[in-house]
C-alpha cells in the first residue's frame, strides 16, 4: 500500500467511532462519536487531501466471546452500515478497506488507550476503537 497523509478509522453503528490520523505529523486530529451522517461529512472533508479510510467489518467477525447471541443480533444492523458505508466511499471515489474486528484490540478503556496511542482526551469505546484501526496500520 501507498503511504497516505490521512488514515481515517470507522467504526459503524448507531454511534459511529471516528479518528483521523496525520500520517506526516505523526497524530491524531480526530478521535470522536458521531451520527453515520455526521461521520460521512467529515469523511467529505477529507477528500481530495491523500485520505485512505480504513472501517471495521462486523461481516467478517469470526468470534462472539461472552453474549455471543446478542452480538450477532446487533452485528445484522453492523452489517447494513458496513454496506452503506462500502457504497458511500465508492460512489465518492474515496480508496477504502474493510477490515475484521481486531480480537482484543476493541473496547480498549480510556487509560489502556493512552498507555498505547498517548491520547488523553475524553473519547468513547466507538471512538477508540475506530482509533486502533488506524494507529496500528500494520494489520493493512
Amino acid at each position: 500500500m501507498r503511504d497516505y497523509k490521512y488514515f481515517i478509522g470507522i467504526d459503524p453503528g448507531t454511534d459511529t467511532g471516528l479518528a483521523v490520523w496525520n500520517a506526516s505529523s505523526k497524530s491524531f486530529e480526530k478521535i470522536e462519536t458521531k451520527s453515520i451522517h455526521q461521520a460521512f461529512e467529515l469523511v467529505l472533508e477529507y477528500k481530495g487531501r491523500d485520505v485512505f479510510v480504513i472501517v471495521e467489518d462486523a461481516s467478517k467477525r469470526k468470534w462472539f466471546g461472552d453474549n455471543a447471541e446478542e452480538k450477532k443480533l446487533g452485528a445484522g444492523s453492523i452489517k447494513r452500515d458496513c454496506s452503506i458505508w462500502r457504497d458511500f466511499l465508492s460512489d465518492k471515489g474515496i480508496d477504502s478497506l474493510f477490515v475484521h474486528p481486531m480480537r482484543g484490540g476493541t473496547k480498549i478503556d480510556a487509560k489502556r488507550f493512552k498507555a498505547i496511542t498517548g491520547w488523553g482526551k475524553r473519547s468513547s469505546h466507538h471512538a477508540r476503537d475506530a482509533a486502533m484501526l488506524v494507529y496500528d496500520r500494520k494489520r493493512i
